[in-house]
């Protein structure tokens, strides 16, 4: 199933990022995605999860 294989993606991005940068403070995150994510690679995905975390950290 779509859904499944992308929250599996994100699930495996924010661990990665959560491990390799001390930018996310311990706690849930809720991402919302968008239809189009459906069609997106691994990389895609993880690109714009960093870009949402780094304009997350510059509005902080």
């Amino acid at each position: 199933m779509i859904r499944n294989r992308i929250r599996r993606r994100l699930r495996a991005i924010m661990t990665d990022l959560s491990f390799s940068e001390s930018l996310l403070p311990s706690g849930d995150y809720l991402i919302r995605v968008q239809p189009a994510a459906s069609q997106a690679t691994f990389t895609e995905l993880k690109d714009w999860t960093q870009s949402m975390l780094d304009d997350l950290k510059a509005r902080s």
